[in-house]
């Protein structure tokens, strides 16, 4: 298969992919979060409290969108905003917000084994690993352009 032909086909896959993940986000009733909340959290976890500068930044959305996304969260008792010591706040995942996303995650993670339950090994690895390979390129791509636009 040609280049171009290789690139629409991942394309389509992609969008195929998306689409079944907000469906069963949508229709899982067992799942605690929505699909911002379980991506906030996830980055909370993963590095500690964050501004709300950083944290906008890192999930590639605006300050209003994030503060919308936030809301639920706050509320909800999952992410609390706590003073940062240089100055201004930050957000940070909360016990209850840690173990939403842990349940999450696990539900999501046997549903997929389920899924992927004939693969190999091997194919699961790489699949893995290319899918990780693909997210850092986009990222990489994100940043350039960012910074390209930057004064």
């Amino acid at each position: 298969m040609e280049r171009a032909g290789a690139i629409e086909r991942l394309q389509h896959e992609l969008a195929v992919m998306a689409r079944s993940q907000t469906h069963r986000g949508r229709y899982d009733s067992t799942l605690v979060l929505d699909a911002s909340g379980y991506f906030i959290l996830s980055l909370l976890a993963v590095h500690g409290p964050m501004t709300r500068k950083r944290l906008a930044g890192q999930l590639g959305i605006d300050a209003s969108t994030l503060t919308r996304q936030l809301a639920g969260l706050l509320s909800g008792g999952m992410v609390d905003s706590i003073a940062d010591p240089r100055g201004g706040s930050e957000c940070a995942a909360t016990p209850a917000g840690l173990e939403a996303l842990r349940a999450d995650r696990d539900r999501k993670n046997a549903g997929l084994g389920r899924v992927l339950a004939g693969w190999s090994d091997a194919d699961l690895v790489a699949l893995a690993a290319l899918l990780e390979r693909l997210n850092t390129t986009i990222d990489d791509a994100i940043a350039a352009t960012s910074a390209a636009d930057r004064p």
